[in-house]
């Protein structure tokens, strides 16, 4: 029953990490589409976009990086 725990939790977690991101990627371009042309905005609306790509590269990279490290000295936290 432990092991079912943890392989929810990781799921949860990657449902939770990727529903996020694509939420302020939305709220990104709501931001940018009712800007209006300022372009101080439209900056804000951008970089709020690239900040959720780069926070969900960096999520799954660590993920996949701690993985491998188990894995290469046979061990498991999934």
């Amino acid at each position: 029953i432990i092991k079912i725990m943890n392989k929810l939790g990781t799921f949860i977690l990657f449902i939770v990490v990727i529903l996020f991101t694509f939420f302020y990627m939305i709220q990104g371009g709501i931001q940018w589409m009712v800007s209006g042309g300022d372009k101080q905005r439209i900056e804000q609306a951008r970089l709020k976009i690239v900040y959720a790509i780069v926070g969900l590269i960096i999520s799954l990279g660590g993920f996949f990086i701690l993985s491998f490290i188990f894995n290469l000295f046979g061990l498991s936290f999934k």
